[in-house]
């Protein structure tokens, strides 16, 4: 039985660690040449991949006795003429690399099922597109206007709690020995330049870690408050969407938009989490009308625009012609 299946009829897994093994390491590191990434033509990389399989056996070995521990990625400051210092990470080793990706890909497979309608990117399965369909899809459903609430989490990178996550996982993933590496990889990102700050998710922005506990925090901090509270309650059309840590709610009624933002900042806070106030705004969309002088039809949404006067008509053997 494969692990999603597992999770549908189960709802929690266990002994995940097990799935990381030499079979897995060998599949990983053929996906990682066979598509060029960063760090496999390194010189660490070739020399991992010269012996592939005594290292991954001696891998696999320090894992079980949970005596391998991540690399500490340590920051390089680099001085630039008439502009800030830039600070980078180097990569890190190829079997970090190798070990990683594997757990997210379980992690993956994990939480594939759990995750709710409303969510989309950081994950292949939900992608932009799908994201656009959805809100286009949503604004036919009142033409005379409708009330938007645009969001975005504030520095998720760095107030996401390690802690939270880590606890909210345990509920699904019944493996300490899993947890254990979950911990140890995102701590091994938060060695910053002279300090060794509190586990914190700081620097696996750009690494695949990152987008899949990214997706797995916000599933409990705002997907679910979407779909099992702001949803039950709404007394007319209510449709939440998510966008990695953008979200837009299409509200029929101006009252329940306006009461959407203080109820989300107090739930938000549980989880150590806060919503731009730059960028946070509550609008209607639509036509202008006696109440509503002003036509703020279409609008933007990261980086696309929308309006309510999308109509979607299916293409007819003339109009191919």
């Amino acid at each position: 039985m494969e692990i999603s299946e597992w999770i549908q009829k189960y709802g929690n897994v266990q002994c995940l660690m097990r799935s990381v093994n030499t079979e897995a390491l060998h599949d990983m590191n053929k996906k990682l040449v066979a598509s060029d990434t960063k760090g496999v033509h390194t010189k660490d990389g070739r020399a991992f991949r010269a012996r592939f399989d005594k290292n991954a056996e001696e891998l696999i070995e320090q894992i079980k006795n949970r005596s391998y521990r991540p690399s500490f990625v340590r920051p390089i400051l680099i001085p630039s003429k008439g502009c800030e210092t830039r600070m980078t990470y180097p990569r890190p080793p190829y079997k970090d690399i190798l070990v990683r990706r594997v757990m997210a890909t379980l992690l993956n497979d994990v939480y594939q099922p759990l995750f709710l309608s409303c969510a989309f990117g950081y994950w292949p399965q939900n992608r932009y597109h799908d994201c656009v369909y959805c809100i286009k899809c949503a604004l036919k459903e009142c033409e005379s206007g409708l009330w938007l609430v645009e969001g975005h989490i504030n520095d998720l990178l760095h107030t996401m709690n390690l802690d939270t996550l880590l606890d909210r996982i345990f509920s699904v993933i019944k493996d300490r020995h899993f947890l254990l590496y979950v911990r140890r990889f995102v701590s091994a990102g938060t060695l910053e330049y002279e300090n060794m700050l509190p586990p914190r998710l700081r620097n696996e922005k750009k690494e695949f870690f990152f987008p899949i506990l990214s997706n797995i925090y916000l599933h409990y901090a705002l997907d679910s408050w979407f779909m099992h509270t702001l949803l039950p309650r709404a007394q007319g059309f209510v449709r939440p969407v998510r966008y990695k840590d953008a979200f837009l709610v299409i509200c029929e009624k101006e009252e329940e938009a306006k009461h959407i933002l203080p109820s989300l900042r107090k739930h938000l806070a549980k989880f150590s989490l806060a919503v731009d106030k730059k960028i946070t705004r509550v609008f209607r969309v639509g036509p202008a009308t006696e109440t509503y002088a002003e036509n703020t039809d279409p609008f933007e949404f990261m980086g696309t625009t929308f309006t309510t006067k999308h109509r979607y008509r299916k293409k007819t053997a003339e109009s191919r012609a």
